[in-house]
């Protein structure tokens, strides 16, 4: 019997994906609005010394950056890099996920973003910095939980066949929701002096509906076997699929352990399993994600490709393409329109990206995307040797910026998320997770502090430096990486 589409599988979907939308909306609300949150760090100060209201700080410094905005610069960068900090903290709560379950790393995750909304929401009432700093440090937990647990999960969740196609699906809500906030955060919206506070709250929403959609979302039935829960893997699949899988064995040792560590005896039983031993055992996992050659040659493939989609650029671009398009000399209003843009075809670009996976195979796409990045990024640099006054030249430099985005996501993007789920087995696969979200987001924040820096020194030649990230990436991926056919 085919498997079916139920209930149960769409509500287990959608509470990972509007957890991806959710991340990138998130993620992407500061950066909208920092000239507004900018004021209200000096607005925290005036107000202690005068009766100054927000609305006049903000009309007499109209958030430009000179001045006392200097001295905020601080705090600035500490609110907007909190959530890759709460990212690497959140990474180490893989044991959860292996103890018990992926669902319960899933609602960890939820709570963790609700509470980190609402006190990132209330810090602008209670006009409190220390208040925005934790919120946004408590969202990034959710953000490294779900990094590491919501591709794994899509994939494990999926009917047979469909494993990429479900983890790609990570990669594209998580655009959809900066899309999403760029839209939210236009001036007729949200983007005003009045209401920009509402940037903070409107995430809550979103998670909302994602703890909605939790009650129905069902456990990963490759886990369930993993740990020896037959019946209940059996039951999980029948909610999923409507039938459940006829496996003689199945994945653990049967008894129940967590991590399990071969190939199970098929027991039908679903007695509580013994977690006596689970640290120790764990530790044994964890030494071997690393010592086994099998899977550490996969692990060293996930990793160089994490890395190198981290300083590929794609991740900079998205927080600096309104900086970069000013550059080009286009107007803040234009520049701002064509960010989004620029969002939106890649939104579009990822979307048509996975009929293409389809066809073409996942390594196959990774290095269609790595490719057509490079040459883009390339052609934007070429910008440099052009008249800077010339109208051309600024709507030649969106378009080869929003091509390097757009293709940019089709790939470099969702691949190497999806990589652990597709490559690593169950009992290692979220140990071997976290240890790359941790690396990816640590290299991430780097960049992040690394990047105006260069930008200030090197200007455009800044970007031969991600060119050369991709070059390498591109012959590695083209020589190691090769995914096996979930088909087969």
């Amino acid at each position: 019997m085919p498997a079916k589409y139920t209930p149960y599988l769409w509500s287990s979907f959608l509470c990972v994906v509007l957890g991806s939308l959710g991340i990138g909306y998130t993620l992407s609300t500061l950066n909208l609005i920092q000239n507004f949150v900018n004021t209200w760090f000096l607005y925290l100060d005036e107000s202690k010394i005068s009766n100054t209201t927000y609305q006049q700080i903000h009309q007499n410094f109209n958030g430009s950056f000179s001045g006392k905005f200097d001295d905020y610069a601080f705090k600035w960068s500490s609110v907007s890099s909190g959530p890759l900090i709460g990212g690497m903290i959140g990474a180490f709560f893989v044991p959860i996920l292996d103890r018990f379950g992926r669902l319960t790393g899933i609602r960890i995750s939820i709570i963790s973003a609700i509470i980190g909304c609402v006190l990132q929401s209330v810090s602008f009432y209670l006009d409190s910095y220390v208040l925005l700093l934790v919120g946004r440090l408590i969202f990034g937990i959710q953000m490294g939980i779900g990094m590491m647990c919501y591709p794994i999960y899509l994939t494990e969740i999926a009917p047979v066949g469909k494993g990429p196609m479900f983890s790609f699906c990570f990669g594209i809500f998580l655009t959809f929701g900066v899309v999403l906030c760029m839209v939210a955060g236009l001036e007729w919206v949200f983007g005003n002096v009045e209401r920009w506070n509402y940037m903070l709250i409107s995430p809550l929403v979103i998670y909302g509906l994602q703890g909605i959609f939790s009650f129905w979302a069902v456990e990963s039935p490759i886990w369930l076997r993993s740990c020896g829960k037959v019946k209940t893997a059996r039951v999980a699949e029948e909610k999923l699929y409507g039938v459940a899988k006829d496996l003689g064995k199945c994945v653990g040792n049967g008894v129940g352990n967590g991590v399990g560590n071969g190939v199970g005896n098929g027991v039908d039983s679903d007695a509580d399993p013994d977690f006596s031993s689970f640290w120790s055992d764990y530790l044994e996992t964890f030494k071997n994600s690393f010592k086994n050659p099998k899977i550490r040659a996969k692990l060293i493939i996930c990793l160089v490709c994490r890395i190198c989609q981290m300083s590929s650029s794609i991740p900079l671009l998205a927080f600096y393409s309104l900086g970069l398009l000013q550059r080009l000399g286009l107007s803040s209003q234009i520049a701002g329109v064509g960010s989004l843009i620029i969002y939106t075809f890649s939104l579009i670009a990822i979307i048509t990206g996975v009929p293409l996976m389809k066809k073409i195979g996942v390594r196959n796409i990774y290095l269609f995307s790595l490719l057509n990045t490079l040459v883009n990024l390339s052609a934007f640099f070429g910008m440099n040797f052009f008249n800077q006054d010339a109208e051309f030249v600024k709507w030649l430099g969106l378009f080869f910026l929003t091509m390097c985005m757009a293709l940019g996501h089709v790939g470099i993007m969702t691949v190497p998320f999806a990589l652990p789920g597709l490559l690593i087995e169950v009992r290692y696969r979220t140990i071997c997770a976290s240890f790359l979200t941790i690396c990816g987001l640590a290299v991430c924040l780097g960049w992040t502090i690394l990047f105006p820096y260069l930008m200030i020194k090197l200007g455009n030649y800044a970007f031969m430096v991600f060119a050369g990230v991709l070059v390498v990436n591109l012959v590695y991926a083209w020589t190691f990486v090769k995914l096996y056919d979930e088909n087969k």
